[in-house]
């Protein structure tokens, strides 16, 4: 959808600094809401402040497939979400769009009944765009060749007054926010750098190279291309944390023997406020409550992949519970990849859904509901980039206990508490000495406390991205 954004490039000297914010990969997947996702949706609710503080325009834009599409905040969310700025009826192109959609939908779920619901079958119906699947097929073998066909023919009837890339001045700013390395960005890109300043992409971690294990094997194929390709395009670097960007300067110097270059790279943080905006008409379902007022529920937040260490957890649990300690356990998140026994285990364990619960289809009102009532979040990763879940817990004063590794040391401090992952007995122990002495080696979140909010961090970023490169 387009955004009604015209500037008259005559007035050259009156103009304002536009920054373009991509979000290819969300205005495709506005079913997301977590990770990458909510960072862009809770930057880009904070365009108008930003708009009035720095004198610019804060647009978001797709750029997939050689394209420059403005479009609307409402097209990072899914159809009903209200009270957007800059909200407007749905145009036809995005009613064609919605319907496809719905039958895309509907036919996953009738070939999932036509092959029985084979456990396996049905896994690669429902597989994200992001992992081997139906979804990533259809993208590739039809959704891609139809865009390039599209592409083809626009261009060749393009002319300077309808170009698409004609809205770009040279004082402009495009900035990779969201989760470009599964689009094909880069044509998007060149033709924009012939146009405005400068491009900066945000760096959330290195995972998928430095830690390729834990990663679905096609983000870490894509994710390594997608960053070696980046070299010869980006004039700034900006990580989400001081230890992301310690990281990616390490890595570009050791393993690519890169010259570094200390102007192109910085860092920020990313906001801790849970006050989204589309949580408004979303309930709590009476099941969620009637769990925390039966017993002392611990929760973790993240999607169930390997490196979040789900497994050390449920460890932990089975001892705690086989000493009689009466306590809840509650994984929030969706199902990831590289999981299926550890689901399977879940699945078929004897405290499932009696002190074991996998809650993938939570919303932001039992989000908040479940951060202001449990005893604790854990949070055991292996590895991270920031740890959003730790900032969002203490913003709501729910004590902390996670991994110790650098990131969660920078980003939590002494707010929180630690546990030893490479000691089977640590996080057990912590839980029993809570659970018999109240809260010792976890510290309890000071009222005082305060993160960044939304606004901070988008303001932090911005004046970031106006110095790096």
């Amino acid at each position: 959808m387009k955004s009604g954004f015209n500037r008259n490039r005559q007035s050259k000297k009156t103009e304002k600094t536009t920054l373009f914010v991509d979000c290819s990969y969300l205005c495709e997947h506005v079913y997301l809401n977590t990770g990458i996702q909510r960072v862009v949706r809770c930057f880009m609710e904070q365009a108008g402040t930003l708009e009035r503080k720095y004198g610019i325009k804060v647009i978001p834009v797709s750029i997939s497939h050689g394209a420059f599409d403005l479009l609307n905040i409402n097209d990072l969310y899914e159809k009903g979400h209200q009270d957007l700025p800059l909200a407007s009826k749905l145009n036809k192109k995005q009613l064609i769009y919605n319907y496809c959609q719905n039958v895309y939908h509907t036919g996953r779920l009738f070939l999932d009944a036509l092959c029985g619901n084979n456990k396996r079958i049905s896994k690669f119906i429902f597989a994200p765009r992001t992992a081997f699947g139906l979804g990533l097929l259809i993208d590739k073998t039809i959704l891609n060749p139809i865009r390039f066909i599209i592409r083809r023919k626009s261009n060749n009837a393009l002319s300077e007054k309808n170009d698409p890339f004609a809205v770009i001045c040279k004082n402009d700013i495009l900035l990779l926010l969201d989760s470009t390395w599964y689009s094909d960005i880069w044509p998007s890109v060149v033709k924009f750098r012939e146009h405005g300043k400068k491009i900066v992409t945000v760096i959330y971690d290195l995972i998928p190279i430095t830690h390729s294990q834990f990663c679905d094997d096609y983000l870490a194929t894509v994710f390594k291309k997608w960053f070696m390709d980046s070299l010869d395009y980006i004039d700034g670097y900006i990580a989400i944390s001081k230890t992301i960007r310690d990281d990616l300067k390490d890595f570009m110097k050791n393993s690519l023997e890169c010259q570094i270059d200390d102007n192109k790279f910085d860092y920020f943080y990313l906001g801790g406020d849970f006050k989204h905006t589309n949580n408004k008409g979303q309930n709590i379902r009476d099941e969620l409550k009637n769990e925390f007022s039966k017993r002392p529920t611990y929760i973790i937040v993240s999607t169930v992949e390997p490196r979040k260490n789900h497994k050390y957890l449920l460890n932990t649990f089975d001892k705690l519970w086989k000493k009689g300690v009466d306590i809840n356990l509650f994984l929030i998140g969706r199902i990831g990849w590289k999981v299926d026994s550890l689901i399977a285990r879940i699945q078929k364990h004897k405290e499932f859904k009696n002190r074991l619960f996998h809650w993938e289809d939570i919303n932001d009102k039992e989000l908040e509901y479940c951060y202001s009532r449990a005893r604790t979040l854990l949070f055991p990763s292996f590895v991270e980039g920031f740890g959003l879940p730790i900032i969002e817990s203490l913003e709501n004063n729910l004590p902390v206990i996670a991994s110790d590794i650098p990131i969660h040391k920078e980003i939590g401090g002494n707010n929180i508490g630690y546990c030893d992952i490479s000691n089977p007995e640590d996080l057990m122990n912590i839980i029993k000495d809570i659970e018999k002495n109240g809260f010792g080696r976890v510290p309890i979140v000071k009222k005082e406390y305060r993160w960044l909010s939304w606004l901070e961090s988008a303001e932090m970023l911005y004046e970031k991205i106006q110095k790096t490169g």
